[in-house]
């Protein structure tokens, strides 16, 4: 049995407790001007956590982890090299212990500049209620670690490193080199899109990965954005 099975049987049977992780970080820096926009389109009464930088030097692959390496695909970037800072915008507690620390969105900042476009990177499924998102060098470490299944211990650096409840989001360092990658919980599964969104100089500003859409509709964010092609000529 792989690893990833035993991984998310575990957490389905943890008790949930409602608590704030330790690898969620208080952040007091003012917002960009991409996270203000996004944080007026959802439309949430939510808080910024952000997280360890991702360096991408080739490809950068989005994906459910839980299903294995195979389900990870890549994403060609507009700018290599570059480094993202995942940031998740999430709830605080609710009375309601589900939906205690919702995500809403998964943003990886790149410039961070107001977005005014679009580009479609990758869809993918989602069958683990989770997103990772991984450089070339942390997938390399995850198939790795994949080949050696058959170990009891390949599997608990994950478990040891999201947080016991049911919405978390989380820097992961893949052993034994603590290779750094990131992911957050989705709340369901289905289909999602990674789409690259560009400001008004035509510079990369970021990923979007929206998981809820905006509070008011549902529709998603990255909607409301016109196709970089039809504003940016080649």
């Amino acid at each position: 049995m792989a690893w990833w099975t035993l991984i998310w049987r575990g957490k389905k049977q943890t008790t949930l407790n409602i608590h704030k992780s330790h690898n969620e970080q208080e952040i007091p820096s003012p917002l960009t001007p991409a996270r203000q926009w996004l944080e007026s389109e959802a439309g949430r009464p939510f808080y910024w956590q952000s997280f360890t930088p991702i360096t991408v030097t080739e490809s950068l692959y989005i994906g459910d982890p839980l299903s294995g390496p195979e389900a990870l695909q890549a994403a060609t970037l507009p700018e290599i090299p570059t480094i993202l800072t995942p940031w998740v915008f999430e709830s605080g507690e609710e009375n309601d212990s589900f939906f205690a620390h919702t995500n809403s969105l998964i943003w990886l900042e790149a410039q961070g500049t107001l977005p005014v476009s679009k580009e479609m990177l990758i869809e993918f499924p989602v069958d683990g209620a989770c997103i990772g998102v991984f450089s070339e060098r942390a997938l390399q470490a995850l198939k790795a670690l994949d080949l050696a299944d058959q170990r009891n211990e390949s599997f608990e650096w994950m478990i040891a490193q999201i947080s016991n409840q049911p919405h978390f989001a989380s820097p992961l360092n893949i052993p034994p080199d603590n290779v750094p990658a990131f992911i957050a919980s989705t709340g369901s599964d289905g289909g999602f899109a990674a789409v690259a969104l560009y400001d008004r100089s035509n510079r990369f500003s970021g990923i979007l990965v929206d998981i809820a859409g905006r509070s008011v509709d549902q529709c998603f964010i990255d909607k409301l954005l016109p196709e970089r092609h039809s504003i940016f000529q080649p």
